[in-house]
């Protein structure tokens, strides 16, 4: 297809008066002007516009790196208390092992410690028995963690209870802190009164902590630690069944350079301060990127808010902390900052040249006007097409990119299961968890296949089981618990919860699962339950064993008493032989049951069994009543004969 050409016919040649040549000079240099001035500032603001969108995403993205670390603090917090809650007794070398195995230096965690629970009528034996483990000097300690480590530590004063660091890893540099009440310090104690409230972790407000020979701004998170039960559901059983606290310790300036590891592209300045308190604002921290940065000086908020900047609160256990960013000094805006100058000087380079056209020939200028209208339009055009693909696309790839890594960066940072399927049940999206649970490799390898034909076949049917209800009714399921029997000897306990997606308009177009492998939690209250009965039992045969050491006791001062008076009575008594060896008998006999009650301490565990060998002859014979053999037969008249029997 033939292309559109201009046309310019030739006019005959004509001579302008002077003044109006001149008006059409300053009227050619007053458009180029206003032109190139509107496209400077279009220009500009475009990439004001551009350049926001690049500072908004990077905000986005360090927070992200903060919510990341956040997750596995928590995490990490979570897995020792259920440590401790498996292992109440835990010692020290197997909480050094679990510590390191989860590597607490990483990520800005300085250090991890245990603080048990210490009644005050405890305190001297669990000082004692601490010390006993080779930490000699031990005791509960209270006071200002900055001292010297040549200073000596103050003992703590009487309390009803303390919660005193028994563990800390890594111990290199933290032995001052072993010992030291928790309680002790108003802010420590708030944090942990706060943490049994909610029954989770909670973050403290500002503390001075020492690091590195100096002393550092950091807070403490604390995550308490439950027995039997592993979250009791009242503030009330919590502080009874509370057993002692998992700490961890965060310096800010360290936290704030682990996240700044993860963002090494970014060039931001942070700053960090607590703002819970509604009349007052605390610094953390100020972290400054560039490589002209002035030197460095305490914390000014005024001074860092003296440039744009960009501010995010966010709640962190209990607290409320205001992130609060600007553009470094290495903030780079790309070439695109050049365009609005470099936009402006070739209009006013054209402007000249359509100026100096004007000043020509009649012929010529008409030939320079021809010229400038083609250069605008084409400029005009350029400008528009230029700016039409810079903007769709920087929204285009910024909008992709953003939505698209937040998205997969939550599915897959999930532990648990998620999908999300269609109004017929097709899998449009899954993360990696849920394709685990269906042992596929890849959740791409599924995606569009119903949710009843992949997988196990009766896992498959669980989880598509109840989908077209909440379709149909738009009412969320939540923690629905469902057993599958994947084979003959295992089962998996899942806790479903669906809830229906909902388009523009407000009607459902899609369901989202997530499903949680809750078996090994079933399989830990089973175990808890036999554990708290076998508890019972040993409960049991312990009164038992304290029972019979009772009786044992009772019933060895009463033999005593009778042995005594027989031996009494067989030196004061007459001689006759038939009472003299039914005083015998009776001697014989206590003794006998002198053992039975040594046996019975024994059981109650005051004694120890004898195991001897015993002649069944001999006890035969001395069981047999005396009175009954030959030597001791009388006449059935003799009334003392018959009295002595009685008495025998």
């Amino acid at each position: 297809m033939p292309k559109s050409v201009d046309v310019i016919e030739a006019e005959p040649e004509t001579h302008a008066p002077k003044g109006k040549a001149s008006g059409r000079v300053w009227l050619a240099s007053f458009l180029g002007l206003v032109t190139s001035l509107v496209l400077f500032l279009l220009l500009k603001r475009e990439d004001g516009r551009r350049d926001d969108a690049e500072f908004r995403s990077q905000v986005a993205t360090y927070m992200g790196a903060l919510q990341e670390h956040r997750n596995g603090s928590e995490d990490l917090l979570r897995t020792l208390r259920a440590l401790f809650f498996q292992n109440p007794k835990l010692g020290r070398q197997l909480f050094t092992n679990a510590v390191q195995d989860l590597e607490i230096r990483t990520d800005g965690m300085q250090a991890i410690g245990w603080a048990p629970r210490v009644t005050a009528a405890d305190r001297g034996g669990f000082e004692e028995a601490i010390r006993r483990e080779g930490l000699a000097g031990f005791q509960i300690i209270e006071g200002d963690l900055t001292h010297q480590q040549s200073e000596k530590a103050t003992r703590a004063l009487d309390r009803p209870e303390y919660f005193p660091l028994l563990f800390i890893e890594p111990m290199a540099g933290n032995e001052q802190t072993l010992g030291y009440d928790l309680a002790s310090q108003a802010s420590v104690e708030d944090l942990l009164h706060r943490a049994d409230n909610v029954g989770g972790a909670e973050v403290s407000g500002p503390v001075h902590l020492p690091y590195n020979q100096a002393v550092k701004t950091g807070v403490l998170a604390a995550m308490p630690v439950y027995f039997p039960d592993f979250a009791p559901a009242t503030p009330a059983e919590r502080m009874r069944q509370n057993q002692g606290y998992v700490v961890a310790v965060f310096i800010i300036d360290e936290l704030m350079r682990a996240i700044d590891l993860r963002t090494r592209d970014l060039t931001l300045d942070v700053m960090l301060l607590d703002v819970t308190e509604a009349d007052a604002e605390s610094v953390l921290g100020v972290r400054m990127q560039g490589k002209n940065l002035p030197p460095a000086a305490p914390p000014d908020p005024d001074h860092f808010r003296s440039r744009p900047h960009y501010a995010q609160l966010v709640g962190i256990g209990g607290r409320k902390m205001m992130f609060e960013f600007r553009r470094s000094n290495d903030w780079d805006r790309g070439l695109g900052r050049w365009v609005p100058a470099g936009a402006f000087f070739i209009g006013l380079l054209l402007t000249g040249i359509v100026t100096q056209a004007a000043r020509s020939s009649g012929e010529k200028r008409r030939q320079v006007e021809a010229m400038v209208r083609t250069r605008t339009a084409e400029l005009a055009e350029t400008n528009a097409k230029l700016k039409a693909e810079v903007g769709e696309r920087l929204d285009a790839q910024n909008q992709l990119a953003h939505e698209r890594n937040l998205l997969y960066t939550l599915l897959n940072r999930l532990p648990d299961p998620v999908y999300v399927t269609d109004r017929q049940g097709n899998y449009i999206l899954a993360n990696d968890a849920h394709a685990r649970l269906l042992d596929q490799a890849d959740p791409a390898a599924f995606l569009g296949k119903p949710v009843s034909q992949v997988g196990p076949g009766s896992l498959a049917i669980t989880l598509a089981a109840g989908s077209e209800v909440v379709l149909k009714s738009g009412k969320a399921i939540l923690g629905q618990e469902s057993t599958v029997s994947l084979s003959n000897d295992y089962s998996l306990s899942l806790e479903l919860s669906k809830l229906p997606l909902l388009d523009g308009r407000g009607g459902i177009d899609g369901l989202l699962v997530i499903s949680r492998d809750v078996t090994q939690l079933k399989r830990n209250e089973a175990e808890q339950r036999e554990f708290a009965r076998r508890l019972q039992e040993t409960q049991k045969l312990e009164s038992l064993g304290i029972i019979a050491g009772g009786i044992a006791h009772d019933f060895n001062n009463l033999l005593t008493i009778i042995l005594g008076n027989a031996n009494l009575a067989r030196l004061e008594g007459p001689a006759n032989p038939n009472i003299r060896e039914c005083l015998s008998r009776i001697e014989a006999t206590s003794l006998r049951a002198a053992d039975l009650c040594k046996q019975m301490l024994a059981y109650s565990g005051k004694g120890i069994f004898v195991v001897r060998r015993l002649d069944v002859g001999k006890l035969v014979e001395e069981t047999t009543n005396s009175c009954n053999s030959p030597s001791a037969k009388k006449p059935a008249s003799d009334l003392s004969w018959r009295l002595s029997c009685l008495r025998c």
